[in-house]
């Protein structure tokens, strides 16, 4: 991409596409819009707006990874601090601050080329907030503090600021750290209306990068567009014209700028000015959903209240601290949290505690790693059978790990009892698990990790979530009542019914007979057998017999097509999720050819049998599962057994 040199008096520089160089539009927004927000359950109840929430989660996580970082450096425990400062400016101060950051310039733009939808504000107010000087301009500042700061020389694309701001999926971060470079700025550009941010940071100075201690730069991330025949990225820079592009303002015209601005200058690393600030023009959140989505978000933390500290500033001037015990909706996650960390004094009736046997890593010589603990809480008399035609109840459970961002609240049933509970992630497996995760951090995947990543990943990432679905399951069998004992309720109305629907009755025939079974499956063997050199895990050992009936009306052999399955249960249900599939080793009789998914096809003859022989994976010997066996003659209908 080229630079389009507008003039030595414009304050933004829009770059052109350049067919000789690698092409990438501005308007970054648009990855993330399809990729909705994550509120099972109760959490829908509390949840802020999308915006917000992506604000909390990846500006927050960025902040916090620079803080870890910058506290490994001191020998210390990471401390840091995040104000979200909402306000307004009218009058001369908002005519300074128009002319201060080329308002007018934006302005003119966006109308020549057609208009705002065209160059993708996120909302019409934006346009008459700009370019109306009687209308209030809005703005969010972000101001961190305890971090490292974006360091690292411009040239070269070796600063943190050249990656926070111009590149996606670019790290330099850190095993453990939230995430790849980049999809920080997804928070803060959907957080803004003409989706502009600027950035001004302070940092210590290094050997690669000498003489240098602040930067300041603006981004306008607008979708591609035409001004006058000529066709532009959506890329517009402010900073300082050099050849051939557009660099950061540094050290004291840095300091000028961000003053001009309304940031507060931050001239020396050493004297507690390390850190950066963003400008975020024209916030479409709201104080009360950025507060809200903290909460939601980041409770892990704010409730250990170790170093890590946020405050919301409303409009008003009023200082707000996030404060998730306030919501009845998170405080059994926080308690599950609390028993999680410590166990301590429990109630065993509704709260549990587990910590995670060791998993063996085949990828890394069988290293045994520690997975993590999990808390769970149940209330009996309230929640945990809740009816509640508007809310749609799960039981779920928190999912954390280093950074102590809730990855997701992970849904693990969807009948009563439910079970509300929190899982810690042992550093032993942050960073495998981190791996798993999408750019937006909010699961942990079981399958088709990236090319070059651990190849352990997927597996305790698996491993994790299944024992997670195996504790909330027997947590919740030990909160069910007895069941009573038979024949002592009748519902003779019912029975009554149902013996009309299937034997006639009323004056209505039964149905009719289904078609008779032509392929006779005969589990001769299903054990549960110990894993050798493993205590802790099991396998299935198992025989299944085929034969066909004399309803196949043949004395040529039968094509039939078999297919084996062996699944975890979950909600005492089968389970149908990709990792609720058990894998399983088949030695398959002679003729049989093995097609896709443990699915065989070969032929039976009259008066014979075909013997399967199958074992499954080792498997933590706390799961529960079910043998499912299906055969279907390749013209007709299909035989099942479910054991």
């Amino acid at each position: 991409m080229t630079v389009l040199e507008d003039g030595p008096e414009q304050r933004w520089a829009w770059s052109q596409p350049d067919p000789n160089q690698e092409g990438a539009a501005g308007n970054l927004a648009n990855l993330f819009k399809n990729q909705p927000q994550k509120t099972p359950g109760v959490i829908e109840s509390v949840a802020a707006d999308h915006r917000a929430s992506l604000l909390a989660r990846e500006a927050v996580q960025n902040s916090w990874d620079s803080a870890i970082e910058q506290a490994e450096l001191l020998g210390r425990l990471p401390e840091m601090t995040l104000r979200f400062e909402f306000y307004e400016l009218t009058g001369a101060a908002k005519a300074d601050f128009v002319s201060s950051l080329g308002i007018d310039e934006m302005y003119g733009r966006a109308m020549s080329a057609e208009g705002w939808k065209k160059v993708g504000f996120a909302r019409g107010e934006t346009v008459q907030a700009l370019g109306n000087p009687d209308q209030p301009l809005r703005i969010l500042r972000v101001v961190e503090s305890g971090t490292t700061g974006m360091y690292g020389p411009w040239d070269g694309a070796r600063s943190r600021m050249y990656f926070a701001l111009f590149t996606i999926g670019w790290t330099l971060k850190p095993s453990g750290s939230g995430g790849s470079y980049g999809y920080g700025k997804a928070g803060l550009l959907s957080a803004s209306g003409s989706r502009t941010v600027v950035a001004y940071s302070c940092f210590d100075e290094r050997e690669d990068d000498p003489g240098v201690t602040r930067r300041l730069m603006g981004v306008n991330y607008w979708n591609p567009h035409h001004v006058d025949d000529q066709s532009f990225t959506g890329w517009g820079r402010f900073g300082v014209r050099r050849p051939g592009g557009v660099g950061p303002f540094e050290n004291e015209t840095a300091d000028d700028v961000a003053t001009s601005l309304g940031f507060q200058s931050r001239p020396n690393p050493s004297q507690g000015h390390r850190g950066t600030s963003f400008l975020i023009l024209d916030p479409v959140v709201t104080p009360d959903e950025v507060l809200r989505a903290l909460e939601v978000n980041w409770w892990p933390a704010i409730v250990d209240d170790d170093g890590f500290e946020m405050v919301v500033v409303d409009y008003d001037g009023e200082e707000r601290s996030p404060r998730p015990k306030t919501h009845p909706e998170l405080r059994a996650f926080i308690r599950s949290y609390e028993i999680a960390q410590t166990g301590g004094h429990y109630d065993t009736e509704t709260e549990r505690k587990k910590t995670f046997d060791p998993l063996e890593l085949p990828s890394h010589g069988r290293k045994q790693v520690h997975l993590g603990a999990i808390g769970l809480v149940a209330e009996p008399d309230d929640w945990s059978w809740a009816s509640d035609d508007d809310l749609d109840h799960r039981s779920l459970v928190a999912l954390q790990r280093g950074p102590r961002m809730n990855v997701e609240y992970f849904v693990t049933g969807t009948r009563p009892p439910y079970i509300r509970g929190a899982f810690i992630a042992h550093h032993d497996v942050d960073d495998l698990l981190r791996q798993t995760e999408p750019p937006l951090h909010n699961a942990w995947q079981t399958d088709g990790l990236e090319e070059g990543l651990d190849r352990d990943a997927p597996l305790v990432a698996s491993t994790v979530l299944k024992r997670i679905r195996t504790q909330v399951d027997q947590f919740r069998k030990a909160l069910r009542p007895p069941t009573p004992e038979r024949g002592r309720f009748r519902l003779k109305e019912l029975e009554k019914l149902w013996d009309q629907l299937f034997h006639g009755g009323a004056g209505q025939p039964p149905p009719p007979p289904g078609p008779p079974r032509q392929i006779t499956i005969n589990i001769i063997k299903k054990d549960l057998e110990p894993v050798e050199g493993d205590s802790e895990r099991i396998r299935l050992a198992a025989s299944v017999e085929f034969s066909l009936t004399d309803n196949t009306m043949t004395n040529a052999p039968v094509e039939v097509m078999i297919h084996l399955d062996y699944r975890f249960m979950e909600d005492d249900r089968v389970g149908s999720a990709a990792d609720s599939h058990c894998p399983l080793e088949i030695d398959p009789p002679d003729g049989f050819l093995v097609g896709d998914d443990n699915t065989y096809v070969g032929r039976i003859n009259p008066g014979s049998s075909k013997l399967f022989k199958l074992r499954s994976a080792p498997f933590d010997q706390d799961y529960a599962g079910r043998l499912i066996v299906n055969a279907e003659r390749t013209h007709n209908h299909l035989e099942t057994s479910d054991g």
